[in-house]
């Protein structure tokens, strides 16, 4: 999975740019993540869970005049399904989110940005805006944004 790294001016200065991708290890790609086996099962299984996990939305021309036709039915809001058991559709997948401890992270960076490490040691991580503790784990998604905070001088 690759997620966004945004850079403040030292780290901008030591990279050469302002925002670097991280490729971290996902269930998508056939890694584990930190999360072990429960995440990998859950992609392999390829649907997410919900009170609609039985029922998919079907095309709009697949049922018309509100008529039942093969294996799609209306209801009586006027709406068109398919049982799932019945379609060779998968289901809609969501994202896969992957926790994973703040210290990982910082590890993956100092592996993939070498020219980081001597300013680790100092810095802070937010993820999607968040400040995240040092022994935190977060919840990272393919959209997820991380930052590299500078230390704050001061007090």
């Amino acid at each position: 999975m690759k997620v966004r790294l945004l850079l403040f001016a030292s780290a901008r200065e030591a990279v050469g740019a302002s925002s670097v991708f991280l490729d971290l290890p996902s269930p998508r790609n056939g890694h584990l993540t930190p999360d072990g086996e429960a995440a990998r099962r859950q992609d392999q299984a390829g649907r997410h869970s919900g009170a609609d996990a039985d029922h998919r939305i079907a095309d709009a021309g697949a049922c018309r005049d509100g008529g039942d036709t093969g294996d799609c039915r209306s209801d009586e809001e006027g709406g068109c399904f398919l049982d799932a058991s019945s379609s060779p559709l998968r289901s809609p997948t969501l994202p896969p989110s992957s926790s994973f401890p703040v210290s990982f992270l910082l590890s993956v960076i100092a592996e993939q940005l070498p020219a980081l490490l001597p300013l680790l040691p100092v810095c802070a991580l937010a993820v999607d805006r968040v400040l995240a503790g040092q022994e935190e784990r977060v919840s990272i998604a393919e959209d997820s944004e991380l930052a590299l905070l500078p230390p704050v001088s001061g007090g």
